[in-house]
């Protein structure tokens, strides 16, 4: 017998709903990027580097986040 966690409707919804979420900014992204790129190069390097600093710095505040939510408990 496995002893599983049930998910209720609700949060699969919610898991579905947060999914499809992110590949929708994903594709305004990549179009974004693809129109920025055609016109000026020099705003497309721009969005880039944003990009890359967002992907660096969100996971980092989402640890420090994570780790103030646990000293406060």
């Amino acid at each position: 017998m496995t002893n599983m966690k049930s998910i209720n409707l609700d949060q699969t919804e919610e898991i579905m709903n947060t999914r499809h979420l992110q590949i929708t900014v994903t594709v305004i992204i990549i179009i974004a990027l693809i129109i920025t790129w055609l016109t000026s190069e020099r705003i497309f390097n721009l969005l880039v580097f944003s990009l890359i600093v967002f992907a660096i710095l969100y996971p980092l505040y989402l640890v420090l986040r994570a780790n103030h939510k646990l000293k406060r408990k």
